[in-house]
C-alpha cells in the first residue's frame, strides 16, 4: 500500500486497530474506545515506514495510576532520554 500523505497514514492505522492489535494488559478492547492498548503496535508501524527512534514514557495520571503511552486527551507527557530497547 502506497500512502501518500500523512492523513492517510493516519486513516490507515486507525482503520486497522481490533482486539488482535491490541496489548493484552489493556484488553477488553472495544471499537467505541479503539486507541485503548494501540500504542506499542502503532509506534513500531510508523517507525517501520518513516523511521526514527522510539522512546519511553510513563504518564501519571492525578489519582496516582500510571500509563506507559500518552491517553487521547492531550495530557502531557514528560518523554525520557531513553531509547527503547526491542
Amino acid at each position: 500500500m502506497l500512502l501518500r500523505s500523512l492523513a492517510e497514514l493516519e486513516r490507515a492505522i486507525r482503520d486497522s486497530w481490533s482486539e488482535r492489535s491490541c496489548d493484552p494488559v489493556d484488553l477488553p478492547w472495544s471499537p467505541a474506545n479503539a486507541a485503548k492498548g494501540q500504542c506499542g503496535v502503532t509506534a513500531l508501524v510508523v517507525q517501520d515506514l518513516l523511521g526514527g527512534e522510539l522512546l519511553m514514557a510513563e504518564v501519571r495520571h492525578a489519582d496516582g495510576s500510571r500509563q506507559r503511552a500518552a491517553p487521547l486527551t492531550g495530557s502531557r507527557i514528560a518523554y525520557s532520554d531513553v531509547v527503547a530497547q526491542m
